[in-house]
């Protein structure tokens, strides 16, 4: 069986945030807001200084146009035709 540290361990999704935040073109303000947050906890979530739950994971994938895989730094590998 695992040990407890080995669930503990997210992703870093910060990097994520921010790149893709840019990437829609919107500021700080507007993303937070879109998303119900303030724009100070989401700059904590795009610097690290806070971890964001499955819900607000949602909320920012469908304002970045995204899934939550991609936020979370997956990549999904192309898959052949059958």
């Amino acid at each position: 069986m695992s040990s407890p540290e080995a669930f503990t361990e997210l992703p870093s999704v910060a990097p994520q945030l921010r790149a893709l935040r840019r990437r829609a073109s919107l500021t700080l303000e507007a993303a937070a807001g879109a998303a119900g947050l303030s724009p100070a906890h989401l700059s904590r979530l795009e610097t690290g200084q806070r971890q964001p739950s499955l819900p607000m994971l949602l909320a920012l994938a469908r304002i970045y146009s995204t899934t939550v895989s991609e936020l979370l730094g997956e990549t999904v590998a192309e898959r052949d035709a059958v």
